[in-house]
């Protein structure tokens, strides 16, 4: 069984990806990040995954590599493993084909 077919809640960290990209997806729900075209490098990390754990997101999409690679770092940190997982546009796209 894919991992898509519990898709509900996308949620992206970067103002890159906008809300009627996600539109053609079947069962997805897109949730906008408060903050979502502010950096998450460096410190600024905690501050970025409080706000992300408010949404309920299962899903936490990104175009840009560096956001992937931090928010990924932040969601292990956070111990959230098991409710969200961070993905490259790229690689949702490809999973859905």
């Amino acid at each position: 069984m894919s991992v898509w077919s519990k898709l509900s809640r996308l949620l992206t960290v970067d103002d890159t990806i906008m809300d009627e990209d996600f539109s053609l997806i079947e069962g997805a729900e897109y949730v906008e990040l408060k903050g979502a075209d502010q950096c998450c490098g460096l410190e600024i990390l905690d501050d970025k995954m409080e706000k992300v754990e408010t949404t309920a997101a299962h899903y936490v999409v990104t175009s840009n590599p560096g956001c992937l690679l931090q928010m990924k770092k932040g969601i292990e940190r956070a111990g959230q493993q098991e409710r969200m997982q961070a993905m490259h546009i790229m690689d949702l796209l490809a999973d859905l084909v």
